[in-house]
């Protein structure tokens, strides 16, 4: 890697981050993402190489516009709230913008003199389906928006009140649902950037001269990528300053959500040429920007509560209850007040942040004490919908127990200590959760059942850990908290004893992917063919492995190298016919130790993968 080349592996962020904008001032790119229903909204963050970022402020605090945004009286927000924002900086008035709809409120733009805020917000109101802004080379501003058929508005100078009526600039002639609207301008060539087909969509540019049009239009990507049913989609470019572009799109990774991945781009004709088409597919896995690396940005998660105000990472479930939660009544302690809830689903001041792909463990150490009759505190994993899973300290009847919940149904319960518990919550890659409790935060005892999690379309958003207390009787009662700690897995380097799943490749060769049906989230990779290939380029043998263990079908041999295709093979099994039927099968090799990359070769077509471990 050339000293000023960061080396990325898609998602770039293995978190739910949907929807994203970025866009380059100076030296520095911005990023902006939905937020639907949470509190503070449409998080902002900051990187100065496209592949490390941290969060550094929200669009706002609290959007407090509607009752339902209270999560009270019998009303809520689930998939409405604020999603597909732009974030743009205006060169002639200096500030910055941020742009976005609300399914009942419609068209909100937020304005700052700071990407980091604090923003203003002007409600226009008029309804405008994922908008993309362009502010124009004479400071001319343009929102572009529509499903399907496409619209153009004008927007005053500091984009706060509409000029003119919505013009009709384009109708689809794709698949359904042409949507999500990137603009920019260069060359004299209007670009609108949209995708087709929800997740295994089509990425498609539009471009014309002129604002209004009349725009022709190309697809510029419809690739499989690493699973089976989701493309790499809905996204646009951002310029580098030595002026090359990178192309960023997100993908769907169901338990997860919608996390964001970076393409190469080149131009060609005035046309966008997204992938690296010199390699094997065009579906880029790997790959470099041409900037230094910033490792130092990095994703917040962990918290100690220690300071007086919530860490950016952090958003509540709906507009909290502020006077019934603190950070302050208990130094060192997030406590919540409970409010009379039902269920999770209506509990207020829900404290949340999203999980971490491919695997993650939360962890909180909780003090019941103030627990009331009939509260119910603890830390929770859910897409604001179903399935979720719970576990806590509920004092039912004098009492206090540790209960595992499984959509709101006691799963199992135990007595509880007096004193701190400890609680946690692990998902593994194929986005099955298990739940745990202790009571010295070393051994830990699992307690209900395993659960499988999803992404739903009744809330576009990925699985979130969260933070609770609620109370079905009544009223009151407090919950402290003094800690979470998050434990994410890596999809971009491997180790020794590690389950290793064949889609976390970095490059394949006349490979497919193919849904897993066993799992919530699984692929097997299948052969295309002799000298079909998967390349990992970051497994740490450690101190010496000596065999791999493989789950495949198939017949005929497969193939180990070590770090070179044009090398010796380092081992070989022959695969026993088991067509649907996953077998494990050893490969012995003599021993090998340190860090290596590694290829797994095929020679008969059909053979299928679904893990590897070294051992």
């Amino acid at each position: 890697m050339a000293k000023h080349e960061t080396e990325y592996k898609n998602p770039i962020i293995f978190r739910d981050y949907p929807d994203v904008d970025i866009i380059r001032v100076g030296h520095l790119f911005y990023m902006v993402t939905s937020s639907f229903q949470k509190m503070p909204g449409l998080p902002i963050c900051e990187s100065k190489d496209l592949v490390h970022w941290k969060i550094i402020g929200h669009a706002f605090e609290k959007l407090d516009i509607a009752e339902h945004y209270f999560l009270r009286n019998g009303q809520q927000a689930y998939r409405l709230g604020v999603w597909a924002p732009c974030i743009r900086y205006n060169v002639h008035t200096k500030k910055f913008l941020i742009s976005a709809n609300s399914l009942k409120e419609g068209y909100m733009v937020f304005t700052a003199d700071k990407a980091e805020g604090p923003y203003d917000r002007t409600l226009l109101g008029d309804f405008c389906y994922d908008p993309g802004m362009l502010i124009d080379d004479d400071g001319s501003i343009y929102v572009y928006y529509g499903n399907d058929t496409l619209y153009m508005r004008e927007l005053s100078e500091d984009g706060k009140r509409f000029i003119g009526e919505a013009k009709c600039i384009y109708q689809a002639k794709y698949r359904m649902c042409m949507e999500g609207t990137h603009v920019y301008k260069r060359n004299g060539w209007y670009y609108l950037s949209c995708t087709a087909g929800g997740g295994r969509g089509e990425q498609i540019i539009l471009r014309g001269k002129n604002p209004n049009g009349p725009f022709e239009a190309k697809v510029v990507w419809d690739e499989p990528s690493n699973m089976t049913e989701n493309h790499y989609h809905q996204g646009g470019f951002v310029d580098l300053p030595d002026g090359s572009d990178m192309a960023f799109l997100f993908q769907d990774r169901e338990y997860v959500g919608r996390c964001p991945v970076l393409l190469p781009m080149y131009w060609n004709d005035d046309w966008p040429v997204l992938g690296d088409v010199g390699k094997y597919e065009r579906s880029t896995v790997c790959g470099s920007v041409p900037l230094e690396s910033h490792p130092e940005y990095k994703m917040q998660d962990s918290d100690e509560f220690e300071n007086e105000v919530l860490g950016l990472q952090w958003s509540f479930n709906h507009i909290p209850e502020d006077s019934c939660w603190s950070l302050t009544e208990r130094k060192g302690y997030f406590r919540i007040h409970a409010l009379k809830a039902e269920s999770l689903y209506w509990a207020r001041n829900t404290l949340t942040q999203k999980i971490a792909g491919p695997s993650c463990a939360g962890t909180v150490c909780l003090d019941g004490k103030g627990l009331k009759e009939g509260g119910f505190a603890g830390l929770c994993i859910t897409n604001f919908y179903r399935p979720y899973g719970e576990i806590g300290i509920r004092r039912l009847n004098g009492k206090a127990y540790i209960v595992m919940q499984e959509n709101g149904k006691v799963i199992e319960e135990t007595v509880c200590r007096e004193g701190q518990v400890y609680l946690r919550i692990a998902v593994n890659q194929n986005g099955m959760a298990d739940f745990y409790y202790s009571y010295d935060e070393k051994q830990f005892v699992r307690i209900g059942r395993r659960i499988g999690l999803y992404f739903v379309l009744e809330t576009f958003l990925g699985n979130v850990f969260g933070l609770f207390h609620y109370n079905q009787l009544g009223d009151g009662g407090y919950a402290d908290f003094d800690y979470f700690h998050m434990e994410a897995g890596s999809h971009q380097s491997f180790h020794r004893g590690q389950k290793i799943e064949g889609w976390f490749y970095d490059e394949k060769h006349d490979m497919k992917t193919e849904p897993n049906p066993s799992v919530p989230c699984g692929e097997f990779m299948v052969s295309g063919g002799n000298g079909a290939h998967l390349f990992f380029r970051n497994i740490d043998f450690e101190d010496g492995a000596t065999e791999v263990e493989l789950m495949m079908d198939g017949e005929k041999a497969v193939e180990l190298y070590l770090d070179s295709l044009d090398t010796e093979p380092l081992g070989s099994v022959e695969l026993s016919f088991s067509r649907g039927h996953m077998t494990p099968f050893v490969m012995k090799f003599g021993e090998v130790r340190g860090k290596h990359s590694l290829f797994i070769r095929f020679t008969e077509k059909g053979q299928r993968l679904s893990w590897f471990r070294l051992q």
